[in-house]
């Protein structure tokens, strides 16, 4: 998958120059910050005409690496997105972990973290939190002969020895462990762990990224177990708890915008559920077309 364009048919990368960092940059982490912590975020990113945002790649389809080895995803796109509703020329990505993402924002190491981060009651206390952007659901991937077996809660909780793996920093696993007290949950550094090792029962994520890992590797499947009445989750942009406001409130006008306008909902369909192609790939092969020269 690449980026698809803009609405007015051009490529992001021709309207922003973007950096991707595969560690933090010593210039950051050394920069003994002249700048207050309490200084407006807002007008740092349009005094330095750069927006600094914090990606991580487990968290497909919202960040990853394609084939070509370029960052894309759904927020990346909306990352380019915010740049161009800014104004701002320049972005650059930089690698997060979720259990150090207040230290980040509130260091200005990152102005906005733009990857699958939930709101949770102890990230509201460290942290700033722009309007929802999308709600997700709380599932399971599992081997996919053991899909029934995963399909009822009930049935899950029956399951001895249960072992349920998760990423360090998962906002998932404290609602994890109300929904299955007896299972014994084990931490992994990256998912590949989870798919190439034969050690847990299964990994603890959203529906809306399993169905993407799992197209990776199709010997697994999600379970969306029942019931799962109120497992949603709200996932938000991330930013500093102080300084912030302006750019929170113009965050929520900037999403506010992009559901209105359509934006929120094609970039859904294309990067979540796989519905639309950019105009800049080829075209799917198809039987009406190729062979029956329908034109479509």
């Amino acid at each position: 998958m690449i980026l698809p364009k803009t609405n007015t048919g051009q490529n992001y990368s021709d309207l922003i120059s973007a950096k991707v960092y595969n560690k933090i940059p010593e210039h950051l982490l050394n920069s003994n910050v002249t700048i207050s912590n309490n200084e407006d975020i807002l007008s740092q990113i349009q005094k330095r005409k750069v927006l600094r945002v914090g990606y991580n790649t487990d968290y497909i389809p919202f960040n990853f690496l394609n084939k070509k080895g370029d960052l894309v995803g759904y927020n990346i796109q909306m990352a380019y997105e915010l740049a161009i509703f800014l104004n701002c020329p320049k972005i650059e990505f930089i690698p997060v972990q979720l259990n150090s993402l207040d230290k980040l924002l509130n260091d200005r190491i990152c102005d906005i973290i733009m990857t699958a981060v939930s709101i949770t009651p102890e990230r509201i206390s460290n942290m700033m939190f722009s309007s929802s952007y999308i709600m997700q659901t709380i599932a399971l991937i599992v081997k996919d002969h053991r899909k029934k077996e995963f399909s009822k809660l009930e049935e899950i909780k029956k399951i001895k020895g249960l072992k349920i793996a998760y990423l360090p920093g998962d906002a998932l696993v404290p609602i994890a462990h109300r929904i299955f007290p007896n299972a014994e949950f084990i931490e992994i550094y990256n998912l590949d762990t989870f798919f190439e090792e034969d050690m847990v029962d299964a990994y603890i994520i959203t529906a809306e990224q399993g169905f993407a890992w799992v197209l990776l590797y199709p010997y697994y499947t999600v379970s969306m177990f029942k019931p799962n009445d109120n497992l949603t989750i709200p996932l938000a942009y991330p930013i500093a708890k102080h300084g912030g406001e302006s750019f929170c409130l113009l965050l929520n006008t900037w999403i506010d915008m992009n559901k209105t306008n359509g934006l929120l909902r094609k970039s859904y369909e294309y990067w979540i559920m796989g519905e639309k192609e950019p105009d800049s790939l080829p075209k799917r092969w198809s039987v009406l077309r190729n062979i029956l020269h329908v034109a479509q």
